[in-house]
Protein backbone atom coordinates (compact mmCIF):
# COMPACT_ATOMS: atom_id res chain seq x y z
CA UNK A 1 0.00 0.00 0.00
CA UNK A 2 1.34 3.44 -1.40
CA UNK A 3 0.54 6.16 1.70
CA UNK A 4 0.91 9.69 0.23
CA UNK A 5 0.78 12.47 2.46
CA UNK A 6 0.80 16.18 1.83
CA UNK A 7 1.98 19.22 4.99
CA UNK A 8 0.01 22.03 4.19
CA UNK A 9 2.01 25.86 4.31
CA UNK A 10 0.61 25.99 7.74
CA UNK A 11 2.27 23.28 9.22
CA UNK A 12 5.80 23.58 7.43
CA UNK A 13 6.08 26.71 8.58
CA UNK A 14 5.42 25.18 11.66
CA UNK A 15 8.06 22.71 11.03
CA UNK A 16 10.40 25.03 9.41
CA UNK A 17 13.73 25.10 11.52
CA UNK A 18 13.55 21.02 11.62
CA UNK A 19 11.97 20.57 7.97
CA UNK A 20 14.74 17.81 6.41
CA UNK A 21 14.29 15.84 9.48
CA UNK A 22 10.68 15.99 10.06
CA UNK A 23 10.42 14.88 6.64
CA UNK A 24 12.52 12.41 6.65
CA UNK A 25 11.27 11.10 10.20
CA UNK A 26 7.73 10.99 8.39
CA UNK A 27 8.99 9.29 5.00
CA UNK A 28 10.42 6.59 7.41
CA UNK A 29 6.90 6.36 8.69
CA UNK A 30 6.58 4.89 4.94
CA UNK A 31 4.56 8.02 3.93
CA UNK A 32 5.98 9.39 0.79
CA UNK A 33 5.97 13.40 0.95
CA UNK A 34 3.99 15.37 -2.39
CA UNK A 35 3.27 18.69 -3.16
CA UNK A 36 0.56 20.64 -4.71
CA UNK A 37 0.74 23.14 -7.30
CA UNK A 38 -0.51 26.89 -6.32
CA UNK A 39 -3.77 26.92 -6.44
CA UNK A 40 -3.82 30.07 -4.48
CA UNK A 41 -3.73 32.42 -7.80
CA UNK A 42 -6.81 29.92 -8.96
CA UNK A 43 -8.78 30.90 -5.85
CA UNK A 44 -7.95 34.40 -6.43
CA UNK A 45 -9.39 34.05 -10.11
CA UNK A 46 -12.42 32.24 -9.02
CA UNK A 47 -13.00 35.59 -6.39
CA UNK A 48 -12.81 37.85 -8.80
CA UNK A 49 -15.18 35.97 -11.14
CA UNK A 50 -17.93 35.84 -8.73
CA UNK A 51 -17.52 39.23 -7.44
CA UNK A 52 -18.04 40.86 -11.07
CA UNK A 53 -20.56 38.60 -11.86
CA UNK A 54 -23.06 38.42 -8.49
CA UNK A 55 -25.58 40.69 -7.27
CA UNK A 56 -24.93 39.78 -3.59
CA UNK A 57 -22.21 41.58 -2.51
CA UNK A 58 -20.58 42.01 -0.12
CA UNK A 59 -18.99 38.62 -0.90
CA UNK A 60 -17.79 36.92 2.54
CA UNK A 61 -14.41 35.21 1.77
CA UNK A 62 -15.58 31.14 2.23
CA UNK A 63 -12.16 29.79 2.42
CA UNK A 64 -12.17 29.27 6.64
CA UNK A 65 -14.93 26.74 7.51
CA UNK A 66 -15.03 28.30 10.71
CA UNK A 67 -16.03 31.57 9.28
CA UNK A 68 -18.69 30.24 7.39
CA UNK A 69 -19.90 27.83 9.85
CA UNK A 70 -20.66 31.21 11.89
CA UNK A 71 -22.17 33.02 9.33
CA UNK A 72 -24.51 30.31 9.07
CA UNK A 73 -25.23 30.04 12.85
CA UNK A 74 -25.11 33.70 13.46
CA UNK A 75 -25.70 35.64 10.23
CA UNK A 76 -28.99 33.53 7.92
CA UNK A 77 -29.35 36.49 6.02
CA UNK A 78 -26.04 36.62 4.87
CA UNK A 79 -25.58 33.02 3.61
CA UNK A 80 -26.39 34.47 0.24
CA UNK A 81 -23.41 36.32 0.18
CA UNK A 82 -21.07 33.72 1.21
CA UNK A 83 -18.65 32.90 -1.63
CA UNK A 84 -19.41 28.99 -3.51
CA UNK A 85 -15.46 28.31 -3.59
CA UNK A 86 -13.66 25.80 -1.82
CA UNK A 87 -11.22 26.31 0.84
CA UNK A 88 -7.82 26.27 -1.02
CA UNK A 89 -6.85 23.32 0.87
CA UNK A 90 -9.58 21.60 -0.51
CA UNK A 91 -8.52 22.48 -3.91
CA UNK A 92 -4.57 20.60 -3.35
CA UNK A 93 -6.77 17.74 -2.21
CA UNK A 94 -8.48 17.37 -4.94
CA UNK A 95 -5.20 18.13 -7.62
CA UNK A 96 -3.63 15.57 -5.16
CA UNK A 97 -6.43 13.02 -5.06
CA UNK A 98 -6.53 13.02 -8.98
CA UNK A 99 -2.77 12.62 -9.64
CA UNK A 100 -1.92 10.00 -7.26
CA UNK A 101 -5.34 8.03 -5.96
CA UNK A 102 -7.84 8.53 -8.43
CA UNK A 103 -6.67 5.72 -11.03
CA UNK A 104 -5.31 3.48 -7.98
CA UNK A 105 -7.56 3.88 -4.84
CA UNK A 106 -6.96 -0.11 -4.30
CA UNK A 107 -3.19 0.20 -3.48
CA UNK A 108 -3.06 3.78 -2.58
CA UNK A 109 -4.09 6.69 0.42
CA UNK A 110 -3.46 10.02 0.84
CA UNK A 111 -3.25 11.86 4.57
CA UNK A 112 -3.81 16.01 4.17
CA UNK A 113 -2.74 17.28 6.88
CA UNK A 114 -4.43 20.52 8.06
CA UNK A 115 -3.72 22.98 10.33
CA UNK A 116 -6.87 23.22 12.34
CA UNK A 117 -9.93 20.59 13.28
CA UNK A 118 -12.68 22.81 11.11
CA UNK A 119 -10.32 22.01 8.14
CA UNK A 120 -10.77 17.92 9.05
CA UNK A 121 -13.93 18.52 9.24
CA UNK A 122 -14.74 20.34 5.57
CA UNK A 123 -12.32 17.90 4.00
CA UNK A 124 -14.36 15.12 4.94
CA UNK A 125 -17.03 16.12 4.31
CA UNK A 126 -16.63 17.20 0.80
CA UNK A 127 -14.86 13.72 -0.23
CA UNK A 128 -16.23 11.46 2.26
CA UNK A 129 -13.66 8.45 1.08
CA UNK A 130 -11.95 6.72 3.10
CA UNK A 131 -8.71 6.48 0.84
CA UNK A 132 -8.28 10.17 1.38
CA UNK A 133 -7.96 11.07 5.06
CA UNK A 134 -8.04 15.07 6.51
CA UNK A 135 -6.09 15.13 10.18
CA UNK A 136 -4.49 17.70 11.81
CA UNK A 137 -0.64 18.54 12.74
CA UNK A 138 -0.99 17.83 16.33
CA UNK A 139 -3.14 14.24 15.63
CA UNK A 140 -1.07 13.06 12.82
CA UNK A 141 2.11 13.99 15.35
CA UNK A 142 0.67 11.40 17.59
CA UNK A 143 -0.27 8.90 14.75
CA UNK A 144 3.31 8.44 13.80
CA UNK A 145 5.04 9.15 17.19
CA UNK A 146 6.81 12.34 16.83
CA UNK A 147 7.36 13.64 20.49
CA UNK A 148 8.60 17.08 19.37
CA UNK A 149 6.80 20.22 20.60
CA UNK A 150 5.67 22.36 17.73
CA UNK A 151 7.43 25.69 17.48
CA UNK A 152 5.16 28.69 18.17
CA UNK A 153 4.93 31.19 15.19
CA UNK A 154 5.67 34.94 16.02
CA UNK A 155 3.74 35.79 12.98
CA UNK A 156 1.03 34.20 10.35
CA UNK A 157 2.26 32.71 7.47
CA UNK A 158 -1.24 33.36 6.06
CA UNK A 159 -1.84 36.76 7.24
CA UNK A 160 -4.92 39.15 6.24
CA UNK A 161 -3.92 40.24 2.76
CA UNK A 162 -4.73 37.36 0.07
CA UNK A 163 -7.05 39.66 -1.96
CA UNK A 164 -4.58 42.94 -1.65
CA UNK A 165 -3.87 42.28 -5.66
CA UNK A 166 -7.20 42.07 -6.83
CA UNK A 167 -8.45 45.78 -7.67
CA UNK A 168 -12.13 46.13 -5.59
CA UNK A 169 -13.11 47.37 -2.31
CA UNK A 170 -12.06 44.84 0.37
CA UNK A 171 -12.71 44.74 4.21
CA UNK A 172 -10.01 43.06 6.07
CA UNK A 173 -10.80 41.40 9.78
CA UNK A 174 -9.90 38.72 11.82
CA UNK A 175 -10.75 37.55 14.66
CA UNK A 176 -14.53 36.66 16.00
CA UNK A 177 -15.44 39.21 17.96
CA UNK A 178 -14.06 41.89 14.73
CA UNK A 179 -16.19 39.43 12.23
CA UNK A 180 -19.19 39.70 14.44
CA UNK A 181 -19.01 43.54 14.33
CA UNK A 182 -18.57 43.73 10.78
CA UNK A 183 -21.66 41.49 9.46
CA UNK A 184 -23.47 43.56 12.10
CA UNK A 185 -22.88 46.68 10.47
CA UNK A 186 -23.46 45.42 7.39
CA UNK A 187 -26.65 42.66 7.62
CA UNK A 188 -28.24 43.75 10.48
CA UNK A 189 -27.50 47.55 11.17
CA UNK A 190 -27.21 47.88 7.40
CA UNK A 191 -23.94 50.66 7.36
CA UNK A 192 -22.81 49.28 3.80
CA UNK A 193 -19.56 50.68 2.95
CA UNK A 194 -19.96 50.00 -0.42
CA UNK A 195 -17.66 46.49 0.11
CA UNK A 196 -17.45 44.34 -2.54
CA UNK A 197 -15.64 41.41 -0.60
CA UNK A 198 -14.81 40.51 2.56
CA UNK A 199 -11.93 38.68 3.83
CA UNK A 200 -12.83 36.93 6.81
CA UNK A 201 -10.39 34.72 9.31
CA UNK A 202 -11.55 33.11 12.54
CA UNK A 203 -7.83 33.45 14.19
CA UNK A 204 -6.82 36.50 15.23
CA UNK A 205 -4.26 37.74 12.84
CA UNK A 206 -4.25 35.01 10.84
CA UNK A 207 -3.66 30.97 10.67
CA UNK A 208 -0.93 29.86 12.52
CA UNK A 209 -1.52 27.31 15.70
CA UNK A 210 -2.03 24.51 13.74
CA UNK A 211 -3.96 23.40 16.75
CA UNK A 212 -7.18 23.27 15.42
CA UNK A 213 -9.84 25.86 15.81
Amino acid sequence: MQKYTWLNPVVEKIVEEEYNSVIEFIENKGYRIVYCSNQADKVQEDYLKHVLNTKNKPVLDARCPAVVELIKNKYPLANDNIAPIYPILISCAKELYDIYIKENEQNCTLTIVTPCSQLVDCGNIVFSNPRIEFITWNLFKKQIDYNKKNNKLSASPIPLGFFDSLNMKIEKVSGEAEIEDILDNIFLKKCSKEVELCELLFCKDGCHNGDGV
